[in-house]
């Protein structure tokens, strides 16, 4: 179940997890996490109550113990400890009044039982408060500034909880989010009538609903746009790395090896705040590549791109960030706060809750 406050009202929505991504299609059908709705199941929950007070968020709601024809759901035992996870997250809008949640930030550190055939109430709860002091400070990611510089390589790292994507961008963030040149997101300045190659190694197996990130660039900040409807692709610019078939159909044309920087076995990445710098965060690292070669994309910026544009993910959104675009290198722009501890000025490079049974 997915619970959240839209302004003053609350909602609980019935959702099917496949895979740890926002929902989209995989050859034709969507996976990652999908409204049961969407995918031809049933809304089994029902809203009970929900309310704001001293600071604490409450919604309850209640469901059924057996499997009323949905086959995404799972029947709850009625006596016994059940397993359950919970997690915290940004809802994000995949259309006008449509929510989804992103990739959380907060989850249970415990195996957590509920037997839900007690028939007497009982209150185990505990005070949800903390004397971790919690800096949410973004990290300084560089930007990628070189006038002589003609290749990036892109490949996937996590969002680094809220100082990573999310803090830079103010973005919900997604599992995944694209590194380029071993940077989170970085603003990339390209110059317009200049030939640049992108080094794509986001996956290529459109199967995977977690693992298939072929690159665009678009002129709009989310991404995603295989998953849009014909109205959105209509709003927005394709720039690089989707070609168009006869009849209109989009095909991406960018999808390489898998490259990704992975936390360690014993790495949490509840804790990722806790790191002072990206730098710290990423050597924290492990760095892995499947077999295979990079898919090349080359992008040639005119006179009639945008001053900033985006890279992206074709299937999921809330991946990429800005590409400035710029008629010459001679004014280097201000790039905001370099004074971080540890963090160069300039590197010139050379759901919310989910039950489970």
């Amino acid at each position: 179940a997915i619970v959240y406050f839209d302004e003053f009202l609350g909602h609980v929505e019935d959702f099917n997890l496949t895979a740890k991504s926002v929902c989209h299609s995989v050859l034709g059908q969507e996976g990652g996490a999908c409204n049961d709705e969407m995918m031809g199941g049933l809304n089994s929950f029902q809203l009970r109550s929900s309310s704001r007070k001293n600071g604490v968020t409450a919604l309850t709601y209640r469901t059924s113990f057996q499997n009323l024809g949905d086959a995404g759901d799972l029947s709850i035992p009625e006596s016994g400890p059940v397993s359950i996870i919970w997690a915290m997250g940004k809802i994000s809008e995949r259309a006008h009044r449509i929510k989804e949640p992103s990739f959380h930030h907060t989850y249970s550190r415990m195996h957590t039982q509920i037997d839900f055939g007690i028939k007497e109430p009982y209150d185990d709860c505990f005070p949800l408060t903390s004397d971790r002091k919690e800096v949410t400070t973004p990290w300084f990611v560089p930007p990628v500034f070189d006038p002589a510089r003609r290749i990036f390589s892109a490949r996937l790292g996590p969002g680094g909880g809220r100082r990573g994507f999310s803090g830079k961008t103010g973005l919900p963030a997604s599992n995944l989010v694209w590194y380029i040149e071993g940077l989170m997101v970085p603003d990339l300045y390209l110059r317009r009538g200049l030939t640049y190659s992108f080094e794509v190694e986001g996956g290529s197996n459109p199967r995977s609903a977690e693992f298939y990130h072929p690159f665009i660039i678009t002129d709009e900040p989310i991404g995603g746009y295989d998953r849009l409807t014909e109205e959105q692709r209509k709003r927005v610019r394709v720039l690089a790395g989707v070609e168009f078939t006869r009849r209109g159909l989009a095909r991406p044309t960018s999808a390489g090896r898998l490259c990704n920087w992975k936390h360690r076995k014993d790495g949490d990445r509840r804790r990722d705040d806790e790191f002072n710098t990206f730098e710290r965060f990423r050597n924290s690292l492990t760095f892995e590549c499947e077999d295979g070669e990079p898919a090349v994309l080359q992008v040639t910026p005119n006179v009639t791109w945008p001053d900033t544009v985006y890279y992206h993910s074709y299937t999921t959104p809330y991946m990429g960030w800005k590409i400035h675009i710029v008629d010459n290198f001679r004014r280097r722009p201000n790039f905001g706060n370099s004074g971080h501890s540890g963090t160069p000025a300039l590197w010139l490079l050379g759901l919310v809750c989910i039950l489970l049974t």
